[in-house]
Formats: C-alpha cells, structure tokens, sequence
C-alpha cells in the first residue's frame, strides 16, 4: 500500500524516499572513487614529472623516464576518474543507464586486477 500510494511511513519517509537511498549511496562511493582516481593520476603525472627531471639533471637528456607513470595516468586513471563521475551524476540525477555506468565503472577499476589474476593463473597452468 504505501509502495504504491507513496503515502507517508511512520518514520516520515515515503516509499520513494526509501527506495532510492541505495542509489545515492552508490552515487557517494562513486563520487569518493573518482576523487581517489583523481588523486592518483595527479600522484602519477607529478611523479612522471620528477622521474623526467632527476634524469635530466643526472645525464643531461631525458629519453623515457616518467613514461610509465604518465602512461598509467593518462591511459588508466583519466578515463576512470570519467567513468567514475559520470555515473555519480547518473546516479545522483536518476538517469536511465545509471546502473550501467556504475558496472561499467567499477569493472575499469577491476581491469588490472583481473589481469594480475590471469597472469597469476597462467603461471600456475603453464608450469
């Protein structure tokens, strides 16, 4: 009856009120995720910066380092931190594909670990 008539409950709430809480929680996760994601690639860039600076400063030229670091954030941490407030807006504006864009974001955050995790198996299988 209240499901339906989205009358109010004890507690004050309706039942849409209720409903909906789990997505704005995992539209506050999703927001902490593209914060942290955030961090990290900046983390990454400036530490690409410094590896490029301490060789120029030990050889006199700089050929590849940082590469790896700025690669990581740019190719990894960039499209998370997208991906990840993308679907914070999603989930906190209601959109359709909401669910979608959380999966799909959560699955870009999973992406090396399951590439560990198939590299780890391989090993186990090839010996």
């Amino acid at each position: 009856m209240w499901a339906a008539t989205g009358n109010l409950r004890p507690n004050g709430r309706t039942s849409m009120q209720i409903v909906q809480q789990p997505k704005r929680t995992r539209a506050w996760i999703d927001t902490a995720a593209a914060i942290v994601f955030t961090c990290m690639g900046a983390l990454l860039l400036n530490a690409s910066r410094v590896a490029a600076a301490d060789a120029v400063r030990r050889y006199g030229r700089n050929v590849d380092s940082g590469a790896l670091e700025s690669m990581a954030a740019l190719v990894y941490f960039a499209p998370g931190t997208i991906l990840f407030a993308l679907a914070a807006v999603a989930l906190f504006r209601r959109w359709r594909g909401a669910r979608w864009l959380h999966l799909l974001a959560w699955g870009w955050a999973a992406l090396p670990l399951l590439s560990i995790a198939a590299q780890w198996i391989r090993s186990i299988v090839v010996r």
